[in-house]
C-alpha cells in the first residue's frame, strides 16, 4: 500500500491527514518471524515543505511472536509513533511511500529481544520439551545442568 502525497506536491505548508489500514506479511528478520493479527493502522498527517514531505504518524496493530520461554504464540500490541522526512528522490514515480516497507522498519526496531506469553512463564523442560505450563511433566529434577552429565564420569586426577 503507499500513501500517496501528489496531492500535496509542490505546495509549501500543505497538510494531507491520513489514516490508513496497511495489510501486512510476516516479517522475516534474523530468524525471528512477525506475524500480523490484523492490519495496521497507519494515522497521522504529511506535509510538503520545500521539497521535502514531513511525514509524523502512529502504528498500531498486533504482532504475533513466539514467547521467548514457551515458544507458545503470544499477542504483542505495538503503537509507535513514526517521524520521516522523506525527498522527493526517495519516493515512488506517483509520489507516493510504501508503507509495508517503513512499517516493517519501525517493527524491527521497536519489538523487544525477549517477549514471554506471561510474567511467570515456566518455559519448556530442558530435558523432554514438555510446555510447563500445562503441567509437570514428570522428569526428575536433578542438582546441577544436565549439560555437564558427560563430564562427571571423566577421570581428570591423572591429567593434572
Amino acid at each position: 500500500m503507499v500513501l500517496d502525497l501528489k496531492e500535496i506536491f509542490n505546495t509549501d505548508g500543505e497538510v494531507l491527514k491520513f489514516n490508513l489500514s496497511v495489510p501486512m506479511q510476516p516479517i522475516d528478520y534474523m530468524g525471528n518471524k512477525y506475524n500480523f493479527l490484523d492490519v495496521v493502522e497507519f494515522s497521522g498527517q504529511a506535509k510538503y515543505i520545500s521539497g521535502t514531505f514531513e511525514v509524523d504518524a502512529k502504528i498500531k496493530g498486533t504482532l504475533i511472536i513466539p514467547c521467548a520461554r514457551c515458544m507458545n504464540d503470544t499477542e504483542y500490541d505495538l503503537s509507535l509513533p513514526y517521524i520521516e522526512s522523506f525527498k522527493k528522490s526517495q519516493l515512488t514515480a506517483d509520489f507516493g511511500i510504501t508503507l509495508e516497507d517503513i512499517i516493517s522498519e519501525a517493527v524491527i526496531c521497536a519489538v523487544p529481544i525477549r517477549v514471554l506469553c506471561k510474567e511467570d512463564c515456566k518455559g519448556l523442560c530442558p530435558k523432554c520439551g514438555a510446555d510447563l505450563n500445562k503441567g509437570n511433566c514428570g522428569c526428575t529434577k536433578e542438582e546441577g545442568s544436565f549439560i555437564w552429565e558427560k563430564l562427571k564420569n571423566l577421570n581428570l586426577k591423572d591429567e593434572v
